[in-house]
């Protein structure tokens, strides 16, 4: 019964994700980064000496940082960005892998002028965060995935989520006409291929790539995360020995959010550490 729980959770979180894509906003009154391919919009918050930059998970945009950007600008310099599909940001004319995410996080610091800064990723952005740490470790301040999907949980709930969701995905790109209504024609098919081609990482990759990085890293997840399951974070530990598993005991797959003041408490004593 609770595999049936889980899945059932899951596929509604993957419904909800798509009805939050939005269509490209104006970006009159954002800032822009302007990448060879792309208008970036971007936030910046405070002006502290070490640099912060924020990268939002699948379906959401550099607002659901909000909250904690504000805070964290206190104390450091923060940025959040709209990736490529997502919030203000222009449509990629073609599904962009997770390697290609973390070289537009990189060209946006080059853009910024930032020698290092602090990555923290949330779900779909903790990979590009891990892949931005393997390719550019020298600019890795230090590391946090927070509720990331490694394809570490193998177990048979997870594998049938995995099958319904590929079937879901299937019937959507076939059959558009469910939900056009929610944005164009480019937005809707560009985020359905980003499902089908990224959220099916392969385990061994996501291993081999953990298992190189040497920059200081902190793992969070949520007890309660039917999204993302703890034993990722929990695997990702025992292949990053140097690593730190923080657990939301009270939070599923927004611990920022739903354990604001302990996650902000938290991130602030890594960085500082």
């Amino acid at each position: 019964m609770n595999g049936i729980i889980i899945q059932i959770a899951l596929l509604t979180e993957v419904l909800r994700t798509v009805f939050r894509l939005k269509k490209p906003l104006s970006l009159k009154n954002e800032p822009t980064l302007n990448l060879e391919n792309y208008k970036i919009s971007y936030a910046q918050y405070g002006r502290g000496e070490k640099n912060v930059i924020l990268i939002h998970g699948l379906g959401e945009s550099k607002e659901s940082w909000l909250n904690v950007a504000q805070e964290l600008s206190h104390r450091y310099t923060v940025f959040t960005l709209d990736l490529p599909l997502f919030g203000s940001t222009d449509v990629p004319s073609s599904p962009l892998t997770l390697h290609e995410y973390a070289r537009i996080v990189h060209a946006c610091m080059q853009k910024l002028k930032l020698e290092r800064a602090t990555i923290v990723g949330h779900s779909f952005g903790g990979k590009i965060a891990l892949y931005f740490a393997h390719t550019f470790p020298l600019e890795t301040e230090k590391l946090v995935l927070y509720s990331a999907d490694f394809s570490l949980d193998i177990s048979f709930n997870r594998r049938v989520y995995f099958f319904l969701l590929n079937l879901l995905m299937s019937q959507l790109m076939k059959y558009p006409v469910l939900l056009y209504m929610r944005f164009n024609n480019s937005a809707y098919l560009g985020f359905l291929k980003l499902v089908q081609t990224l959220i099916w990482g392969s385990r061994h990759d996501f291993v081999s790539l953990l298992s190189k990085i040497e920059t200081n890293t902190l793992l969070i997840y949520g007890t309660f995360d039917f999204i993302v399951s703890l034993k990722n974070g929990e695997g990702a530990r025992q292949i990053m020995p140097h690593a730190k598993l923080v657990i939301f005991q009270k939070s599923s797959h927004l611990a920022h959010e739903e354990e604001r003041s302990k996650f902000l408490s938290i991130l602030s004593d890594f960085m500082e550490s």
